[in-house]
């Protein structure tokens, strides 16, 4: 998370979980492709949040009612840029595939529903929280840029009601917990297995209350919880289930 306004690609999951060996991409997640129903009801992305995606939604004078997205996240700015083009419409978000990153920092509050196919994989590294926008301060690089990037995010989590747990709002504080002062419980592994969280069933309910979420069971997720060497490997590859954590309540930051 070292350039302004992007949160890295994440690489996933290659097919099916038996399969799975490294974290590079799933279902060509990183191949950039766009294609909108005839009547205009629904768009099936592949690929990085970036103009592409947010001119392809722009194709069309109205936000579709289901988007189904394929995406390892991507630059900032043009993830909240898409996320505020969808949110009027809160349409039906099915992951087929990935939704990470960026994707699922922004596309998946907005939903009105989440379904998630078969081996789907929802994946969160941070977002532009404070913790963020203080190291770039202290390092005297591109702080000005990022404050605004991050005064837009802090926006459209309040207009939006997304519980500030979701995005990883960490202050930085000295006490506050590693994973933030809004978010309860640790990863399993408390943490020390990696960078990346495994978005599981408890943290995904807790965070957005109010959207159904459909096929959890068959996701990356909820098969990890029944497959000791599957979530070793992830483990082994920096990435970990988010165990018993918690969206808990708070005063936005």
């Amino acid at each position: 998370m070292r350039r302004l306004g992007v949160l890295l690609l994440l690489g996933l999951l290659t097919p099916g979980c038996a399969a799975i060996s490294d974290w590079r991409d799933h279902r060509r997640a990183s191949t950039a492709s766009c294609v909108w129903s005839a009547d205009g009801s629904q768009v099936s992305i592949t690929g990085p949040t970036d103009a592409r995606m947010l001119n392809c939604l722009l194709r069309r004078e109205t936000a579709p009612d289901t988007l189904q997205i394929n995406s390892l996240g991507g630059n900032v700015e043009y993830a909240l840029a898409i996320a505020e083009r969808l949110a009027p419409a809160a349409p039906r978000v099915v992951v087929d595939g990935n939704c990470s990153s960026s994707c699922a920092n922004y596309f998946l509050p907005i939903a009105r529903q989440i379904v998630l196919l078969p081996d789907a994989l929802i994946l969160l590294h941070g977002s532009a929280d404070p913790a963020l926008l203080a190291r770039f301060e202290r390092d005297g690089t591109r702080s000005e840029g990022f404050r605004r990037l991050a005064d837009r995010q802090a926006r459209f989590v309040a207009a939006e009601g997304i519980a500030p747990g979701w995005l990883l709002y960490r202050t930085g504080e000295e006490g506050d917990p590693a994973w933030g002062a809004y978010v309860s419980g640790s990863p399993d592994g408390d943490g020390t297995t990696g960078r990346y969280l495994l978005v599981g069933e408890e943290f995904l309910r807790t965070c957005l209350p109010t959207i159904p979420v459909d096929g959890f069971a068959d996701s990356v997720a909820g098969k990890v919880a029944r497959d000791p060497a599957l979530k070793a490997r992830l483990a082994r590859q920096g990435v970990m289930p988010t165990g018993t954590m918690q969206c808990i309540e708070g005063p936005l930051p």
